[in-house]
């Protein structure tokens, strides 16, 4: 696995990156590495699929046990 390093002066990261205060003024070290940490991008699918369904149900004040038989009716579904 390749590693990219660069120092850099704190000022230029703090505009784009949330650092502790006693960073400032200082030199930091940045390294870049790739991840290989699998289900980082499982989560992010999967929470862009849950955002996708969010609001495709309507609110209908309706009990669970209420819209599963509303359902089984309409699909006419043997439970």
């Amino acid at each position: 696995m390749e590693a990219v390093r660069r120092f850099v002066d704190a000022e230029k990261l703090m505009s784009i990156l949330a650092l502790p205060e006693k960073y400032r003024n200082h030199k930091l070290e940045i390294i870049v590495i790739p991840s290989e940490e699998k289900h980082i991008t499982e989560k992010t699918e999967k929470s862009r699929i849950l955002k996708s369904l969010a609001g495709s149900i309507p609110n209908t004040n309706l009990t669970l046990e209420e819209l599963r038989k509303e359902r089984l009716e309409k699909y006419d579904i043997d439970d």
